[in-house]
């Protein structure tokens, strides 16, 4: 197999990505569905948040239901246009020559088709994982009540041992099944099929892939956290002397001022990114299967050399 070139899929990522804005707006679907997160956390100090909460639910049930029932749609839509986003990023990438004359209505429509498919691969890959893991957290648990602990120790060490690699493999099944169920077509469980068994001819050059998606995030991060500090140093003089005028609410006004400006930067900085790791990882996945096909290809033509035409027989 030819070696990967990395920095040449990165530089046509950038172009590709800086020529076609609309693939950031899919990356922002992208990005909606990958940060929403209902998390609920209590004060340690003043734990009546959580007695509130069921006050409210016992004198309220009707709109506690509503509420509920608002964030689990708000949780469902988020998850639905982030597979859209992927599934747009994915075949626009593909052929950008094509998709980049396309408009974002006619993007959006044809990445719909997809979003089952993708759901229910997904699914699939994990719930089988979460179903591996509580099989063996049960006996670890249970020796743990035993305080059998230096056997649940080891165990568990062993639990880890296997569950990491599961874990990497179930990665690389779910964004391949992805590339082959929207490139390729293809039912649920031939993606997976087809997806194993890709990684499994290139398991090195994914896992390099992985790590440089993993530096390519710490830069983001600390790109994001500079500009929040940029912002923060320009803001400040102007935060004093709003409030030296204006007292209290005129430094409100600057603080909502800048939280506006840096939502709006790294906002858009996430959604280049999201699209821009999508189209990497879509170039990558060209480079690796492109190999494959070449090789069905020259097996084809020596197979029709072999076999004798019926005309000269």
């Amino acid at each position: 197999m030819k070696p990967i070139k990395y920095l040449e899929l990165l530089k046509q990522s950038l172009i590709i990505t800086g020529k076609n804005k609309v693939l950031w707006i899919f990356g922002f679907f992208s990005l909606l569905g990958t940060s929403f997160n209902f998390k609920w956390t209590a004060d340690d100090k003043n734990n009546n948040a959580g007695e509130s909460i069921i006050n409210f639910m016992q004198q309220h049930p009707g709109i506690f239901i509503g509420i509920c029932i608002a964030l689990v749609a708000l949780c469902i839509i988020f998850v639905i246009l982030k597979l859209i986003g992927n599934a747009a990023i994915i075949k626009s990438a593909n052929n950008i020559a094509v998709y980049s004359q396309s408009t974002f209505p006619k993007i959006f429509s044809e990445a719909k088709k997809y979003v089952w498919p993708m759901f229910l691969l997904g699914f699939i890959v994990t719930i089988s994982l979460a179903a591996i893991f509580f099989v063996m957290l049960v006996p670890i648990l249970f020796l743990f009540l035993l305080k059998a602990y230096v056997l649940a120790v080891l165990i568990l060490l062993v639990a880890i041992v296997i569950i990491i690699p599961l874990a990497i493999i179930a990665y690389f099944l779910q964004r391949y099944g992805y590339y082959y169920i929207v490139l390729g077509n293809m039912k649920t469980r031939m993606a997976l099929e087809s997806a194993y068994g890709i990684f499994r001819k290139n398991v090195r050059e994914s896992l390099l892939m992985c790590l440089i998606g993993i530096g390519l995030n710490m830069l983001v991060a600390m790109a994001a956290f500079a500009c929040l500090l940029i912002i923060a140093i320009v803001a400040a003089p102007f935060g004093f002397l709003a409030y030296w005028i204006f007292l209290k609410a005129g430094a409100i006004a600057v603080v909502i001022i800048a939280g506006v400006i840096a939502l709006v930067i790294l906002v858009t900085l996430f959604s280049w990114y999201a699209s821009f790791m999508q189209t990497f990882w879509v170039l990558f996945f060209q480079q690796i299967s492109l190999e494959k096909k070449e090789k069905k290809t020259i097996e084809e033509l020596e197979a029709e050399i072999k076999v004798p035409s019926p005309e000269t027989v």
